[in-house]
């Protein structure tokens, strides 16, 4: 995951965060996502996704001018991704 991506819902957690600081939050990270794969259980707030419109031109003029992007918690997309590399 590219540690300069957009932050999540809080605005202050990017990747990056989590990258530089993986030796304090490891085992809760991991204590988190080993939960929701083995009892489906995820908190509300992991789960909610801010949608965003940023403009492919200088000066967009229609809808088709504008390229969607959702802002996810970082803890959702690690287990988004080990979901994804499991299919």
């Amino acid at each position: 995951m590219d540690g300069s991506k957009a932050p999540g819902l809080d605005g202050s957690l990017p990747p990056m965060f989590f990258q530089k600081t993986w030796s304090v939050f490891e085992h809760d990270i991991y204590h988190v996502v080993s939960s929701f794969l083995n009892r489906g259980h995820m908190l509300r707030e992991l789960n909610l996704t801010n949608m965003s419109l940023i403009p492919k031109t200088e000066s967009p003029a229609s809808i088709s001018d504008y390229r969607p992007i959702g802002l996810c918690n970082v803890v959702y997309k690690i287990i988004s991704k080990v979901l994804t590399n499991r299919l």
